[in-house]
């Protein structure tokens, strides 16, 4: 299987001698060079000039792709009765409070974002280790604890990209699929862009915020761009 694997990435590297890409000729190389039977998913890779170990410079943030993910996410919104039909009709998989509090518990519920609303979050405190064990614990900057359940969730449904830099500086989050096509890639990249630009650190400055930006599939090249054509 080594063996196969290896000429199969020597496949998709061949003759990819170019350093700099412009955004759309890399997305077309993704699309063409794609290998495997499923649907790939297509990530940004960012390095940041910032020092990831400082606290006040650890950047992060979500934004609502407007192409979507590509991936139908399941999603489970903790609030209060009165809100249980507003809110299923928004798009959301999971609706309750006590009861899915209790469902959590049992690990009967599987999902991929928990939403929640300040008047319900003490009733999900005594689960908190279960859910930060998953990485569902609904915060602020992801945008899963919000006054605003229902546009979180119709969101979410469609495809928000979330973000955190590492101790090291980097970002990596997906923008979409291989079968979406370039434009549709391109929106979203740039989209997601200049939302990190948005979240800059006030201690760093413009110019070298943004290091390097690669894009890449689940099993294709990373390739990278000219970061100043998604800037801008």
């Amino acid at each position: 299987m080594t063996k196969d694997r290896s000429k199969r990435m020597q496949a998709v590297y061949k003759d990819l001698s170019k350093t700099d890409f412009n955004p759309s000729d890399a997305f077309d190389v993704l699309k063409e060079r794609t290998s495997v039977k499923f649907d790939e998913s297509v990530d940004v890779n960012l390095t940041l000039g910032i020092d990831g170990k400082q606290s006040d410079q650890v950047v992060r943030g979500f934004i609502a792709l407007p192409h979507g993910l590509g991936k139908n996410k399941k999603v489970a919104v903790f609030c209060k009765a009165e809100e249980w039909d507003m809110i299923k009709s928004a798009g959301a998989d999971f609706v309750g409070l006590e009861n899915l509090v209790e469902e959590f518990k049992s690990e009967k519920i599987d999902c991929d974002v928990c939403i929640t609303n300040k008047d319900s979050m003490p009733y999900i405190m005594n689960i908190s280790k279960i859910l930060g064990q998953r990485g569902l614990m609904p915060n602020a900057k992801s945008g899963t604890l919000t006054e605003n359940l229902v546009d979180a969730v119709k969101a979410f449904k469609k495809g928000v990209a979330s973000y955190r830099s590492d101790k090291s500086g980097n970002i990596s989050t997906s923008i979409g699929k291989v079968s979406f096509d370039t434009q549709s890639l391109l929106s979203n990249m740039r989209e997601l862009i200049q939302s990190i630009l948005s979240a800059k650190p006030k201690a760093i400055k413009v110019d070298g915020y943004i290091k390097s930006i690669f894009v890449s599939s689940t099993m294709g090249p990373g390739l990278k761009i000219t970061a100043s054509e998604v800037m801008s």
